[in-house]
């Protein structure tokens, strides 16, 4: 059996100071946590290969003739969201609450 490596960590950046990569930086906060030092691998605009890894993962690259393409990146289609009330529980973040509201709701419609 092999061990993993051990994990290299390093000391996040302060906020405010400059990403490493600069102004094509998407602000995915990577650079905020212990894992920066694998920022120079993990980065796709530092190595500029964001057009490889769409291909990659996508089996197409972004058509910069389309505006949603341009904007948003590669997709299969668009969709939009409305913001609906939410459901009245005990204080806490929101997604931590309805989950298991919505279980125990599923659970008493069975009863």
């Amino acid at each position: 059996m092999t061990l993993a490596k051990p994990h290299h960590k390093a000391k996040a950046l302060k906020p405010g100071s400059a990403r490493p990569a600069k102004e094509l930086c998407s602000d995915c906060g990577l650079c905020d946590t212990s894992y920066v030092y694998y920022v120079k691998d993990a980065c796709a605009f530092i190595n500029q290969q964001v057009e490889d890894l769409e291909t990659q993962f996508h089996g197409r690259s972004r058509d910069l003739e389309n505006e949603d393409d341009l904007y948003f990146g590669v997709h299969n289609s668009m969709i939009a969201a409305r913001k609906t009330e939410p459901i009245e529980a005990p204080s806490g973040p929101g997604s931590l609450v309805r989950s298991p509201l919505r279980c125990s709701k599923k659970v008493w419609l069975k009863a």
